[in-house]
């Protein structure tokens, strides 16, 4: 069983210039568009209640199978800007499926002022799915350690 992953979410403006091809936006293989830049100080302030140990059903997704438990911790969520990319960083005993997907995608509606903050707190106490989930596109999404 493994001790703790992490895993990055890459997040970015579009640069000018990209088309759509057949109704999907093209994108860079290492990042997630995102349509206009990002309220630092708001994805900070909500990523932070993330941290923790919560049950994360309300940011999960179904894939058939009932997880024997959704509770997780995570141990630390970091936020960096890197010119115009933003980096989310999960460190955390354990991912339940699109976990981390429905996590950036809550916290790109908390700095777009589509979803308030405490909504995040209050899915993490309920585990209650919410309703208007964003599941981010799995673009930007990287596993960059497994400890053991």
């Amino acid at each position: 069983m493994a001790r703790g992953d992490e895993l990055v979410g890459l997040l970015r403006p579009p640069r000018p210039g990209l088309v759509e091809d057949h109704g999907r936006r093209a994108l860079d293989d290492r990042h997630e568009d995102i349509p206009r830049p990002l309220d630092l100080r708001v994805v900070k302030t909500a990523a932070k209640h993330f941290v923790g140990t919560h049950d994360f059903a309300g940011f999960a997704a179904n894939r058939g199978k009932a997880e024997r438990s959704t509770i997780r911790t995570m141990n630390s969520v970091h936020v960096r800007q890197n010119g115009p990319c933003v980096m989310i960083e999960f460190d955390g005993n354990g991912f339940l499926y699109k976990m981390v997907r429905l996590m950036v995608g809550a916290l790109v509606k908390c700095a777009f002022g589509k979803m308030r903050i405490e909504e995040i707190t209050s899915r993490l106490q309920s585990g209650a799915l919410g309703t208007g989930r964003f599941t981010a596109p799995g673009e930007g999404l990287y596993l960059v350690r497994v400890r053991y």
